[in-house]
């Protein structure tokens, strides 16, 4: 039973995936407050 030790590829291509659009999303929401703040 060492398939929950070893750590397949597609698991830790989807957590970075995961932390990038998160990272994404997050800068995009602090433009647009920015812009906001901007031009209000």
């Amino acid at each position: 039973m060492n398939e929950q030790e070893e750590k397949p590829p597609f698991f830790q291509t989807w957590r970075q995936m995961y932390g990038f659009v998160i990272a994404t999303l997050f800068v995009i929401i602090l433009l647009l407050y920015w812009f906001s703040q901007a031009f209000v």
